[in-house]
C-alpha cells in the first residue's frame, strides 16, 4: 500500500513538473545567465586593433533615429551596449538583456549566475575613462537608462569622427535612404562631433548636444589652462538645433596640489541655439564626482537635455 501511494505521488509529481516546464518562464534561464556572464567577463576593453569604437550596427530594421555619441576620452564602454542589445538569443519580442534580467526571479539555483553578472558590471575601474557612457547613459538609481525604442546608439571616442562617418554611410546603404541623425559630444568628443557634421554637409542633423566642449589638439585647446573660448567651435549650417552647456570654474581636473591646480573648462559655441554657462549652484546636487568638468554630465540642465536626445 505504501509503495502504491509512493508510486502515485511520484507520477503526479512528474505530471506537475512536466506541466510547469511547459509554460514559458519569464526572464533568462540559468544557462543564458551564465552565457551572459561569460560574455561580460570576456570583453576586451582595449581591443587588438587599437580601436575604441564599437562596430557599426547592422540591426534590421534600423531604428528611425540614429544617435552618435562621442566621448571625451579614449575609454571604451561596451557593457552598457551589451546589456541593452535587443533580440538576443532568438527572443521574438526584442527585449534587451537588461529587461530580461530584470524579469528573472532570483533563486538558489541561479544565485551564482546573478553574482557573476553583477561582478562583471561592478568592475568600474575598466570604465573609468568613458565619462559620457558612465554619467549620461546611466541613471542615478538605475544602472541602465531606458532608451526610446525609436533610438539606436553608436558610441565613439574623441578620435572617432572618421569611423562615425563610415558608419553613417554604411547605415544609409542598409536603409536605402537618409536617416535622422542626432549627436552628443562631451569634452574633446564635442570636437569629434563637430568634425563629423562638417564631413557630412549634405546630412541634416536634427539635434546636437555639446557638453563642456574642448579641442582635441593641444595647440588650440585654449580652455584647458586659461579661461578662454575656442573660436573654432562654430555650428555648421546643416544642424537644425545645437545646444551647448559649458563651465568655467573647474580648476583641479588636470592637476591638484593643496587645493589648487589646473582644470578643464569648456567653450562657447558660435551660432549655437543655446549656450548655457553653468554656475556653482548648478553643481550643488551632483554627487559622486570630484571636478566640474565631469560633474557637468550629472547636472540637471544637461540631464534634462539628454532626455530629449534619447
Amino acid at each position: 500500500m505504501n509503495y502504491r501511494k509512493f508510486a502515485l505521488a511520484f507520477m503526479l509529481s512528474l505530471g506537475l513538473s512536466s506541466h510547469t516546464h511547459a509554460a514559458p518562464s519569464p526572464g533568462l534561464t540559468r544557462d543564458e545567465m551564465n552565457a551572459l556572464a561569460d560574455r561580460l567577463h570576456s570583453i576586451d576593453f582595449i581591443n587588438p586593433s587599437g580601436s575604441h569604437e564599437l562596430e557599426c550596427s547592422d540591426y534590421r530594421p534600423l531604428k528611425p533615429i540614429q544617435v552618435f555619441l562621442f566621448d571625451g576620452s579614449m575609454g571604451f564602454c561596451p557593457r552598457y551596449f551589451v546589456m541593452n542589445e535587443r533580440g538576443e538569443n532568438g527572443y521574438s519580442d526584442g527585449k534587451s538583456w537588461t529587461e530580461r534580467l530584470n524579469e528573472t526571479p532570483k533563486t538558489e539555483e541561479n544565485q551564482d549566475a546573478f553574482e557573476s553578472i553583477e561582478k562583471a558590471l561592478r568592475e568600474e575601474s575598466k570604465l573609468q575613462n568613458c565619462h559620457l557612457a558612465k554619467n549620461i547613459l546611466r541613471e542615478p538609481d538605475d544602472r541602465y537608462r531606458k532608451i526610446s525604442d525609436q533610438v539606436e546608439l553608436h558610441y565613439f571616442s574623441k578620435r572617432g569622427d572618421g569611423a562615425a562617418v563610415d558608419c553613417y554611410h554604411q547605415l544609409v546603404e542598409q536603409a536605402g535612404k537618409a536617416l535622422k541623425v542626432r549627436i552628443v559630444g562631451y569634452s574633446m568628443g564635442s570636437d569629434a562631433a563637430l568634425e563629423f557634421t562638417n564631413a557630412l554637409p549634405e546630412v541634416k542633423v536634427e539635434k546636437v548636444l555639446s557638453i563642456d566642449p574642448v579641442g582635441r589638439s593641444t595647440h588650440w585647446t585654449t580652455g584647458v589652462i586659461i579661461t578662454r573660448d575656442n573660436s573654432l567651435f562654430k555650428r555648421p549650417a546643416q544642424v537644425e538645433r545645437w545646444d551647448n552647456f559649458y563651465q568655467k570654474i573647474d580648476h583641479q581636473s588636470i592637476l591638484s596640489v593643496g587645493g589648487r591646480g589646473v582644470g578643464i573648462r569648456g567653450s562657447f559655441v558660435i551660432d549655437a541655439d543655446t549656450n548655457l554657462q553653468l554656475q556653482p549652484e548648478d553643481f550643488e546636487s551632483v554627487q559622486g564626482e570630484k571636478h566640474e568638468h565631469v560633474k557637468i554630465l550629472r547636472s540637471k540642465p544637461v540631464q534634462q537635455k539628454i532626455q530629449e536626445i534619447l
